[in-house]
């Protein structure tokens, strides 16, 4: 019963930004999340959740147009300060992301920041042999490790599944969720979005990631460094 705020910035609005993108932290929120897929030629999207009695509500939708990484960069401090976030997530699959992170990096504690590059891996679990024994290796327990690009879905789909999610009307998300189809390729389930655009949805991807890794994790409102620097 409710349409999702969004709000866009293009290259000549940038100055204006300010008055453009309104934000802020429900009182009740536990957490707020930024996550965000990062564009080169393409747009960034950006979403904000907040977690509320351990459901993730969808706020707004920030859309980026043609800007540098240092526009985007201004961009995402005025918002987490607007909204007093407890999380950053980002793509840092490609150059731009990786220099708005370590930007972030230089003025926020790294213990709020998530990395999340589609085209590493990552340990989800412990390898276990057929009788559900821990594998070892040198003395050392072997990790389970995954395709980000894939169980960045796998996670989706859990908090979709499981009804985790607060989902106001958005027709943009819609159209491009209900884009994605599935294939196995060996032992692999192979995913891919066949709407125009996929970049809200890849936003959702990292922030299922960033929800996984700060499960169990206390994560309190970002707050500059003592001696940060200028960032990017």
């Amino acid at each position: 019963d409710k349409i999702i705020k969004h709000f866009e910035v293009t290259k000549d609005e940038f100055d204006f930004f300010e008055n453009i993108i309104v934000v802020d932290r429900p009182n009740n929120a536990d957490r707020i999340f930024i996550c965000a897929d990062i564009g080169e030629s393409a747009p960034t999207e950006i979403i904000i959740l907040a977690e509320i009695n351990k459901k993730y509500r969808y706020l707004y939708n920030i859309t980026l147009y043609n800007l540098t990484d240092k526009q985007q960069y201004k961009i995402f401090k005025f918002i987490t300060e607007k909204t007093s976030a407890n999380i950053i997530a980002m793509d840092t699959t490609e150059g731009t992301g990786r220099a708005i992170f370590r930007g972030l990096n230089e003025i926020y504690p790294a213990e709020n920041l998530c990395w999340v590059s589609f085209n590493e891996k990552l340990d989800v679990d412990f390898e276990k042999d057929e009788f559900e024994r821990f594998v070892f290796k040198d003395g050392k327990p072997v990790y389970k490790e995954e395709f980000v690009t894939d169980w960045s879905i796998i996670r989706l789909k859990i908090l979709l599944y499981d009804k985790i999610f607060e989902l106001p009307l958005d027709f943009k998300l819609e159209l491009q969720m209900t884009s994605v189809v599935s294939m196995i390729s060996g032992k692999r389930n192979i995913y891919q979005c066949l709407a125009e655009e996929d970049h809200l949805f890849s936003a959702f991807r990292v922030f299922a990631i960033a929800a996984w890794n700060y499960e169990f994790k206390i994560a309190r409102s970002l707050k500059r460094k003592k001696h940060d620097k200028l960032g990017v």
